[in-house]
């Protein structure tokens, strides 16, 4: 199924909030009914892209706040004129794993940047551009911890309790509590999920929720496999 214009959808949250597999399960259920579906994430989507996210999560000592908020955006321009844009130009719909809202929540409201400066930045490299549509998935940060640990046993990484402690509690909340704002201030364009659900009754909420304000062709009544 093709469009004049494509369709650029986001979805932000905390960790642990469930995004990969909404965004897994939107693709699956946006391409059996007959969309063309990008599906990506930030930062990376393109190789350079994954090169700068390579920087920023494998150094051994975090890098400088402002040094990350370069490199995403850096990340981003790349992102945005070698994939985003000419997808959504072909009439694709794109869907993104993190976008400029994380960076607002992460190196803004968590870490402590001007919110202008994180603003005009985003302005610099895209102008205008913003998704069509954002679902913020909220989960608390107890959850967050229980959730990121049970992942990084299944996976085998090393991700544990000890990351969210080595950040601390309240950077994790001030995040939280940076989506809510952000949301609050956009909410033409913003929408606050509660993630403590079962996967595949958010996934039915979130159809629902294209369905009505997009007016995209999908089923939100079952799960198809």
């Amino acid at each position: 199924m093709t469009q004049s214009r494509g369709i650029f959808i986001t979805f932000e949250g905390g960790e642990g909030a469930g995004k990969s597999t909404q965004v897994g399960l939107l693709a699956t259920a946006l391409e059996q009914k007959g969309y063309a579906v990008i599906k990506t994430r930030e930062p990376g989507g393109v190789l350079i892209a994954e090169r700068i996210r390579d920087i920023l999560v494998n150094q051994p000592n975090p890098l400088n706040p402002i040094s990350q908020l370069l490199l995403l955006n850096v990340a981003r321009l790349e992102h945005l004129n070698n994939l985003i844009i000419p997808s959504i130009k072909q009439g694709k719909i794109v869907i993104c794993d993190r976008f400029c809202d994380s960076t607002m929540a992460y190196q803004g409201y968590g870490q402590g940047i001007s919110i202008e400066q994180v603003k005009l930045i985003h302005q610099f490299i895209s102008g205008s551009f913003m998704p069509d549509i954002t679902f913020v998935l909220d989960i608390g940060i107890e959850e967050s911890v229980k959730r990121v640990i049970n992942r990084s046993k299944i996976s085998q990484k090393t991700i544990s309790k000890d990351y969210f402690e080595s950040l601390g509690t309240d950077f994790h909340q001030r995040v939280r509590n940076g989506f809510h704002q952000i949301t609050q201030d956009n909410p033409h364009r913003c929408l606050l999920l509660k993630a403590d659900v079962e996967a595949t009754k958010l996934h039915l909420t979130i159809l629902s929720l294209l369905k009505k304000k997009l007016g995209l062709k999908v089923d939100d009544k079952k799960i198809t496999a």
